[in-house]
C-alpha cells in the first residue's frame, strides 16, 4: 500500500523521484526502493513524507483512505482539545451537540468525584 500511495502522491504533485530525495534528506535510490516496496522508510522519513504531501501517516500506511490531515478544534486549554477518528470537523452538527452534552456531563461527574475525594481526605 505504501509504495502505491507514494507513487500516486509524487505523480499528483508533479515530482520525480530525484526531486523527492533531497526534500526528504535521502538518496534517490533509497526513495526508489520505497516506491518499489523493497525498503520501508524509517519513522522520521515517513513523517517527512506525510508532512510534505499534507497527508496522515495512517493514509500512507493504508490504515485509512482519508488522506486529509485533520486539525483539532480550537480550544482555550488542553483539556478541551479532543481528537476524533476522522477529525472533529467531519462530525455532523447533531454529533457535535451530543459530544458537547456528554463532555459537560463528564466534567460535572469529575468535579463531584474530586469534591468527594477532597472531603474524604479532610475527614481522615
Amino acid at each position: 500500500m505504501l509504495k502505491d500511495r507514494l507513487t500516486q502522491l509524487r505523480k499528483a504533485n508533479k515530482k520525480t523521484q530525484q526531486d523527492m530525495a533531497p526534500i526528504l534528506g535521502i538518496t534517490r535510490p533509497a526513495y526508489t526502493a520505497y516506491e518499489r516496496g523493497t525498503r520501508n522508510p524509517d519513522y522520521d522519513t515517513l513523517r517527512k513524507i506525510a508532512e510534505y504531501f499534507d497527508v496522515t501517516t495512517d493514509y500512507l500506511l493504508g490504515l485509512t483512505d482519508d488522506p486529509n490531515t485533520q486539525s483539532l478544534p480550537a480550544a482555550d486549554n488542553e483539556e478541551e482539545k479532543i481528537f476524533f477518528s476522522g477529525g472533529y470537523e467531519s462530525l455532523t452538527a447533531e454529533e457535535k451537540e451530543h459530544l458537547e452534552e456528554e463532555l459537560q456531563r463528564f466534567r460535572k461527574m469529575k468535579k463531584r468525584w474530586e469534591e468527594l475525594y477532597r472531603k474524604g481526605d479532610k475527614e481522615e
